[in-house]
């Protein structure tokens, strides 16, 4: 069950408190980037697998694609992952 499902249901049935629904709201961006991020790597794979027919370059060329869509998902898990840090502006004298 996703923390989603977990905090929704938290707060329509009730009995979960405030501070633990934050707790699971805060952990969905992190479960959403985990889930995209082994779709992309599952797609590269299926769609950057070598053939028996591929050529010495081809296949090169596939694994580079691969390596830049798994790149990729490692930016996005890290990415979603990140805390937020609050940005206090700054204020301009003048």
């Amino acid at each position: 069950m996703s923390a989603y499902t977990r905090a929704y249901q938290g707060l329509t049935r009730g009995g979960m408190p405030e501070r633990m629904v934050a707790q699971l709201l805060a952990e969905v961006p992190a479960q959403f980037g985990e889930e995209l991020s082994h779709g992309l790597r599952a797609w590269a794979a299926e769609k950057y697998s070598a053939e028996p027919t591929d050529t010495g370059a081809i296949e090169r060329r596939k694994k580079a694609k691969r390596g830049a869509a798994h790149a990729a998902a490692d930016w996005i898990r890290r990415a979603s992952t990140k805390r937020p840090t609050s940005h206090q502006p700054t204020e301009k004298s003048g």
